[in-house]
């Protein structure tokens, strides 16, 4: 990119036993120096688990379902809302042996009943993904803590083969029948280890195969790169829900015709290709050539996009992505008029920092070619400090933001906020430590189309009206 010259330059000082890095231009780059890590070494390495621990305590009650993840509406429960609110106490102002004895006891409390293993599933899923303060311990041993956990956690659930119809989950490895389902409430929990990358007996393959027997509701955890996970659904696959945990593989979501799939991580290359319709959510980043050929769908990334994203989309993708991305993004990008019912893709060029507050980027695209030879749709940058400039772009022009595209892409940074936790009101309409229009008096009022900018293709009337019918 122009802004970091697309390299790194690392530094080994033997004598102090000190790495330090720098981008091409000699700038040096910083991490966090004061958040500790946790040096206990857990279990889960490289996709291995401990062993299981014994199946807990049910009692008869049968809970309503597992319902969403927070990644679908936020906490639903009173207790859910304590546990996390508990446990971001503790994080913040404890140290790692006591963040990991309420962690522990979390998840042993949740044998209790189903409704209280959903709640802390939820619990845990919720600190994975979302940013807050962590008191000065490092992000990443924070993650490792709470994985390890709900490995342990999933572990717990009764076997497929020894099935107990009074719970909501069942699960399944390597090598078991999956069974015919009739019940919308229950959830297959598939643990990947073992699964090769892809083939016959990959994990997508079971995943289909236990969709066309009934189940709709899936967990896959352990996940080490295995590929395709969601793909070969089918037309119509509306009513699926996959939540993936761990490493999930290249071409995650490819295809996709109606099915949520929500990837509890960062994603890996080709996801999303050719994708029809259905939603999907990544929280995190996501590697090369993110939907190419898309043709429809509702996608969320919470961080960054590589290079070449959305290339030769088409029909009417609804794309955001809340940091930002490398070269060509959308490029041969052919999705007709986005106020007609074309595509577009949001572009926001935020990131949380290791404290948990979401800051604005350098720049919202620092590379080139944005929308190189596009032929529909827009992209919508959230650039208040107008630093995109017309020399960025190939094909593509600045045209005046309305209502009419507020309105349109309101709603998708509605549910961009669901998700992720960036509010329109809080983060998206401030800029320069100004306020939104409904802030109050803490400082002038920022409109929509201040902060939002419009790119859409440069076509002759001919050409336009051309792609907008496709």
């Amino acid at each position: 990119s122009h802004t970091d010259g697309g390299s790194f330059i690392y530094t080994l000082d033997q004598s102090k036993q000190v790495l330090t890095c720098a981008d091409k231009f000699g700038k040096k780059v910083e991490s966090v120096s004061d958040a500790k890590p946790e040096v206990t070494l857990f279990n889960q390495v490289a996709g291995t688990f401990p062993a299981r621990d014994p199946v807990p305590p049910w009692r008869d009650g049968v809970p309503t379902g597992r319902g969403r993840f927070p990644s679908d509406g936020g906490l639903k429960t009173s207790a859910t809302l304590t546990n996390v609110k508990t446990l971001q106490t503790i994080i913040q102002e404890s140290d790692y042996p006591i963040l990991s004895k309420a962690l522990d006891n979390l998840v042993r409390s949740a044998g209790e009943d189903g409704l209280q293993f959903t709640e802390t599933i939820e619990t845990l899923t919720w600190l994975r993904d979302r940013f807050y303060p962590t008191g000065g311990k490092k992000r990443s041993s924070i993650l490792a803590m709470i994985d390890k956990y709900l490995v342990n956690l999933f572990q717990s659930i009764p076997e497929i083969k020894k099935t107990n119809k009074k719970l909501p989950y069942l699960l399944a490895m390597q090598g078991d029948k999956i069974n015919k389902n009739t019940s919308e409430k229950e959830t297959l929990v598939i643990q990947a280890t073992g699964f090769p990358p892809e083939g016959d007996d990959g994990v997508s393959r079971i995943i289909v195969e236990a969709y066309k027997n009934g189940w709709k509701k899936f967990i896959v955890f352990g996940l080490t790169g295995q590929r395709f996970c969601g793909c070969g659904l089918g037309a119509d696959s509306d009513g699926v829900q996959i939540d993936l945990y761990g490493s999930s593989g290249d071409y995650t979501a490819s295809g996709l015709d109606g099915a949520e799939i929500y990837i509890h991580n960062s994603a890996q290359d080709q996801i999303g290709q050719i994708l029809k319709r259905g939603k999907l959510v990544i929280f995190g980043h996501v590697g090369q050539t993110f939907m190419y050929g898309a043709k429809g769908g509702e996608v969320y990334v919470l961080g960054n996009a590589a290079g070449r994203p959305l290339i030769n989309g088409v029909g009417k993708p609804r794309v955001i992505i809340n940091g930002t991305c490398l070269d060509y993004l959308a490029e041969s990008f052919m999705a007709g008029d986005p106020l007609k019912g074309g595509g577009f893709a949001i572009l926001n060029g935020l990131r949380f920092n290791d404290n948990g507050i979401l800051e604005e980027l350098e720049t919202p695209y620092p590379g080139g070619n944005l929308f190189s030879l596009a032929t529909g749709g827009a992209i919508y940058v959230r650039d208040p400090d107008r630093k995109v400039d017309q020399t960025q772009l190939h094909g593509g022009q600045f045209v005046p933001f309305t209502n009419d595209d507020w309105q349109l892409i309101k709603p998708y940074l509605e549910e961009n906020e669901r998700l992720f936790g960036i509010s329109i009101k809080e983060h998206l309409l401030k800029a320069n430590g100004q306020s939104p229009p409904m802030a109050g008096p803490a400082g002038p009022a920022k409109k929509p189309e201040e902060i939002y900018r419009k790119i859409r293709p440069a076509l002759g009337e001919v050409m336009q009206t051309f792609t907008e019918d496709m």
